[in-house]
């Protein structure tokens, strides 16, 4: 199921550079405050880029100049399975804990292409929270082998639901298998 990342970490005083490679077995992928829709391609896209490291304390290993340091993602090998796991949780107090849902709409569709050299994926599974933070309830909307989508939820037998449905959920998992 895993996938390969690197990481890769620049100074922009000496121009020296680190990089670690790592297992992945799935993007958590951070939200925009918007009203309007996001891609789920625009959110790999966003994952992927650089930003500067944010730790005040960082500095570089080798000139030792302090927050001139950007890190950068890239992945490298993509799994057989794809899980893009969409934080719909903020936290918005630590005393008293507190969070709330994102409500940010993300279009997403039944076939992903992650890179033109890859076979596309198919979307297999979305998961979908109802309710409020600290409550509420989990269903998922799961495409089964004969290509029909299916509802399922614990309180309920699964039943047949047409693909608009489940491309229309509030998604905080997208399951994709590759083609």
């Amino acid at each position: 199921l895993g996938g390969v990342q690197r990481s890769t970490v620049t100074c922009n005083a000496c121009h020296s550079t680190a990089a670690a490679y790592e297992m992945w077995h799935s993007l958590s992928l951070s939200l925009p405050e918007q009203e309007h829709p996001c891609t789920i391609e625009q959110l790999v896209i966003d994952f992927v880029g650089s930003e500067p490291l944010s730790d005040p304390t960082d500095r570089c290993e080798r000139c030792w100049t302090p927050n001139q340091r950007a890190k950068a993602e890239r992945l490298i090998r993509w799994p057989s399975v794809l899980i893009l796991h969409l934080k719909r949780w903020e936290v918005t107090s630590m005393r008293p804990f507190r969070q709330r849902k994102v409500p940010t709409p993300v279009e997403y569709r039944t076939v992903f292409v992650a890179d033109v050299a890859q076979p596309a994926y198919l979307l297999r599974g979305v998961v979908q929270h109802h309710g409020d933070a600290g409550g509420g309830h989990y269903t998922s909307m799961v495409r089964a082998p004969d290509n029909f989508w299916y509802s399922c939820d614990d309180e309920r037998s699964p039943e047949r639901v047409p693909t608009a449905t489940a491309l229309a959920a509030q998604a905080m998992i997208l399951v994709y298998e590759r083609t």
